[in-house]
């Protein structure tokens, strides 16, 4: 077995482990509700849940939803690179 292979393996099986413990996740619901009303304006939040929704079928938030944001977020971030690289300098 190659060291790729075994650094794979070991990645994936972390993964896993992310992806199944709620508590590493700031968008879960073991968080006060306090708190997950800041985790619902990270995007990253939303991207979590898409990963496993996808990945275990069950979620907090639905996979439309999650898929929507990050499309959208992905629009307005490369809206204002595009923006910020017209008005910038030329050097």
């Amino acid at each position: 077995m190659s060291i790729l292979n075994v650094i794979f393996i070991l990645w994936l099986r972390d993964m896993k482990r992310f992806v199944r413990s709620p508590s590493r996740v700031i968008g879960s619901i073991i968080l006060p509700a306090w708190v997950r009303a800041f985790s619902y304006a990270d995007p990253l939040t939303y991207g979590i849940e898409g990963l496993r929704a996808s990945l275990l079928g069950t979620s907090a938030i639905s996979m439309p939803i999650s898929l929507a944001v990050c499309c959208c977020v992905a629009v307005l971030l490369v809206l204002t690179g595009a923006w910020f690289f017209e008005t910038s300098e030329a050097v």
